[in-house]
């Protein structure tokens, strides 16, 4: 059926024996047309069994089935299984729970995103099973809360049935206000108050006792809900009977690729490579106007462009902010390897911050683009500076992300009856035709010249466009900005197709303090929507004193001379808190992380700092401040903002000037403030068992899997029930990489893994740095092992008090030889293994790898027993891994 997946495949075939004792169903071998003739088959009790059938009912009730797995190295092993529940007990297993009037049931992730993802696959769970009662709802609810790990990102809902959880959960999702919808995010290190987590168990008891008034219940439980998604622990009540099969769906990990280029030896995030890599090269055609070649390699995605000086869009030599943006925007949309910047799909950016103008005079301006986790993308605009080449000015950075892009429409007309007002303007851009105001200024007109200047490709934001109507939107509203420019904006959307914008709808969010924030709509002729600015900012990079509606200052104002390290989002900001800014921003590049995921309390260690990085750490922080950091600091002072709380100490005077602040507007910057990170909490001292008679019988209590074809263990039985077989040929991810081993896919049949290459590095507190070299047996192991606690519904509660042990079948791997150089010990070494996920869950028991060849994983399965049976260990994870 799935290949023999040789140390796994004990593994494999036990699972398989008990789904086939949970179905009560044999499935065929298949692949069995002729028999040996050298086994009296009539004789025995054996037989091949050909076809799928139903498991004859025993007398007394007990399905017995036996696996065995041989190995070269000559350890065979033997395991012999008997049956305690299946699925058609389930319905009088729920019988046994009560029917409440109502039901809590929780929910979190480690991000906004995975929530999302929890609680859709919440939703199909209950929409698939019709026969679902208030009795199964009750199981659910103490499994949600007993069975699983909490994490920041909460949301929590109390419903009376099936089809009120469907609704409610749908309005959760939708971020719709419901009285019975919560949500909320805790942070990172917070403590409950003993007085508030005493109230919490009273809300319980209290809820016990009104069991039987349905509004008192409900409210008890509404308010649990709402303590929960701050933060506290809620009890569930306990388990009330045997929980009934409820396979409810597992954590939702993120699926980003990560694994090097083929035939580089080396690693690099893929994320797309473009197919024009190296293309539109000096002397070949132009990848667009904006964006001349593409200078990507497997340190991550650049695109280059060198300008002239002479072209429309350049003024004093400096391009026009909104070219950045069309530049961005084009690159973004090549990086995904589109034949044509607006192949693909709509781009978004968000949170772009613009800090000083990019120089167009014969130096090359790059697009830096690099992947975050749930696709998105982070970028950087930079120049090098021509009096030093080991530097480089960082002159606008923000995300981005790839969009549906269906076109949006505006009514003109109706926009043209409400801006009734025309407004005289003197833009010196020549590109602004009439403007017209109405709402007192709040919302302008702009209907821009047919005739200005415009480039000619794939272009979707003009340059010169937004910044023809950004002034005329300012004087509409009696200000006149000398020496103004596009700052930042919140958020930026882009339409899959070219154009040319005849007029932009705008509104007025905020004037004042020499600048104007404004949400802008670029429309074609027919009012479709090309390119909406939102969260716009426009005025004075610096503040120039008091300026009048002419645009002349009153007095002549000095302008304070700004830090060398004072970035544009900086405005208004402490030393102190520009310098964290700076340690944060140094281990994203670095280490390739999100900053979101950069928390300050955190040790170094926990983002995926080594001996070796450590080192490149304090040579980019020497580079940045321009004073020497060595890496036995960050011994002495672990976290972020310790080694802030140090450096400010050590070198307050030349951090001050480093950041010298100008006397500006304390304006909100445009940045939305980074996220708190999660993760699991550790748990403090355990429990120590004693030893416990070696007769007691071991369960197999959760399980879970990849497989050839499938991707867990109920696609692996419908493979076993329907006698398929998912032999085949290579897939289409993987025939670079048997393409670049020199061998070809031509002829190649196996039984392949999907997905091998996918992981979520930041679930683990793994860096994507670490995870692009980490052994994907590695990765495979801590998801499908995580996956199998949730499965047997052991949650931080279940799991705090007991000693955990992991035992792990595999053999030698090949991985070390794809990375090559860029590998490490951690991430190649067999001994790691069992490893990783007693150290990222804290486990105390026993934790080996075993080798024997075939036998590896089943050989695994018989020393887990053994050691619970010796009491060396109370829960034993045992996993069987084998990829090539």
């Amino acid at each position: 059926n799935v290949g023999h997946s040789l140390a796994g495949s004990g593994v494999v075939s036990l699972i398989s024996l008990v789904q086939g004792m949970r179905k009560r169903t044999i499935p065929a071998s298949i692949h069995c047309d002729e028999v040996n003739d050298y086994i009296r088959w009539d004789d025995s009790p054996f037989y091949v069994n050909r076809e799928t059938r139903e498991w004859p009912e025993p007398e007394d009730g007990r399905l017995v089935g036996a696996v065995s797995a041989f190995g070269m190295s000559g350890t065979n092993a033997h395991i012999v299984v008997e049956s305690h529940d299946t699925e058609a007990e389930a319905p009088a297993r729920a019988a046994e729970w009560p029917d409440r009037p109502a039901h809590l049931l929780a929910l979190s992730a480690t991000s906004q995103q995975a929530l999302e993802r929890r609680i859709t696959d919440l939703i199909d769970y209950l929409a698939e099973r019709p026969s679902l009662t208030g009795r199964h709802l009750s199981a659910i609810s103490v499994e949600l809360l007993d069975g699983r790990q909490h994490f920041s990102h909460r949301c929590a809902v109390v419903v009376r049935d099936r089809e009120d959880a469907l609704d409610v959960l749908r309005e959760a999702r939708a971020g719709e206000s419901h009285p019975n919808v919560f949500t909320g995010t805790v942070e990172r290190g917070f403590t409950p108050r003993a007085a508030i987590q005493r109230l919490v168990g009273e809300l319980a008891g209290q809820a016990a006792a009104a069991i039987d008034e349905s509004a008192q219940y409900r409210d008890h439980l509404q308010a649990q809900a709402d303590l929960y998604c701050q933060g506290y622990g809620v009890p569930s009540g306990g388990r009330a009977a045997v929980v009934p099969a409820l396979r409810l769906p597992g954590y939702p990990f993120a699926a980003d690729a990560y694994r090097p280029e083929p035939g580089t030896g080396g690693a690099a995030l893929a994320i797309g490579v473009p197919a024009a890599a190296g293309g539109g090269a000096r002397g070949g055609a132009a990848l667009h106007p904006l964006v001349h070649r593409n200078a990507s390699d497997v340190g991550g995605l650049r695109f280059v462009t060198e300008f002239s000086g002479r072209e429309s869009f350049v003024t004093g030599g400096v391009l026009v902010a909104d070219a950045l943006l069309e530049m961005v925007r084009a690159s973004v949309a090549l990086s995904v390897g589109g034949s044509s910047p607006t192949d693909g799909g709509g781009v978004e950016l968000r949170d772009v911050v613009w800090h000083e103008g990019v120089p167009a005079a014969g130096g090359a301006v790059e697009v830096g683009l690099l992947g975050q986790a749930g696709g998105r993308l982070s970028w950087e605009v930079l120049s090098g500076d021509p009096n030093d080449p080991e530097l480089e000015f960082v002159h606008g950075v923000g995300g981005a992300r790839r969009v549906d892009a269906s076109t949006r429409v505006v009514d003109l007309d109706a926009m043209a009856e409400l801006c009734a007002e025309p407004v005289e303007v003197a833009g010196e851009q020549r590109r602004v035709a009439a403007v017209h105001a109405g709402e007192s200024g709040r919302r302008v007109l702009v209907r821009l010249e047919p005739g200005r200047s415009t480039v000619g490709g794939d272009v979707v934001l003009q340059p010169g466009d937004a910044l023809a109507a950004l002034e005329a939107v300012a004087e509409a509203n009696g200000r006149r900005l000398a020496s103004a420019s596009l700052l930042g904006a919140r958020r930026s959307t882009f339409a899959a197709r070219g154009g040319v914008t005849s007029s932009v709808v705008a509104t007025v969010t905020e004037v004042g303090n020499g600048r104007v924030v404004v949400d802008l709509d670029g429309c074609d002729a027919s009012g479709g929507v090309l390119w909406s600015l939102q969260g716009v900012e426009y005025g004075e990079s610096v503040e120039r004193g008091d300026v009048s509606t002419d645009g002349e200052s009153e007095e002549p104002a000095e302008v304070a001379v700004v830090g060398p390290g004072r970035r544009g989002e900086m405005r208004g900001w402490s030393v102190e808190e520009c310098a964290l800014w700076e340690l944060q921003d140094a281990v994203c590049t670095v280490l390739k992380l999100p900053r979101e995921n950069v928390d300050p309390a955190e040790n170094l260690a926990e983002f995926g700092f080594d001996s070796i990085n450590l080192a490149t750490f304090a040579e980019e922080l020497s580079g940045r401040f321009g004073f020497e950091v060595t890496p036995d600091v960050f011994f002495g002072y672990p976290t972020l903002r310790r080694l802030t709380g140090y450096l400010l100490e050590a070198r307050g005077d030349e951090l001050a000037a480093f950041y010298r602040d100008a006397d500006v507007v304390a304006a909100s910057p445009v940045l939305v403030p980074a996220m708190v990170s999660s993760g699991v909490r550790r748990r403090g001292s355990r429990r120590v068992g004693g030893i416990r008679g070696g007769d007691e019988p071991v369960a197999v209590v959760g399980m879970s899997g990849r497989f050839p074809g499938v991707r867990d263990v109920e696609g692996l039985w419908s493979v076993l029930a329907e006698g398929r077989s998912v032999i085949g040929g290579v897939p289409a991810d993987r025939v670079e990489w048997w393409r670049a081993g020199g061998s070809g896919e031509e002829g190649v049949r196996a039984g392949f893994v999907p997905g091998v290459a996918e992981f979520d590095p930041l679930f683990f507190q793994i860096s994507p740095a670490e995870a692009e070299t980490m052994d994907p047996r590695q990765r495979l192991l801590l998801q499908e092992s995580w996956n199998a606690l949730e499965d047997a519904g052991y949650g931080e509660r279940r799991l705090n008090g007991e000693r955990v042990g992991v035992f792990v079948g595999a053999e030698e791997g090949d991985y070390q030889h794809v990375v090559g150089e860029e590998g490490n010990v951690t991430g190649s070494s067999n001994s790691i293994l069992a490893s990783r996920l007693a150290y990222f869950l804290n486990f105390d028991g026993p934790g080996m790898l075993i080798s024997t060849a075939c036998s590896s994983g089943l050989v695994a399965v018989h020393q887990a027993c053994q050691s619970l049976q010796a009491g060396e260990c109370d829960v034993a994870v045992v996993a069987g891994v084998n990829l090539m």
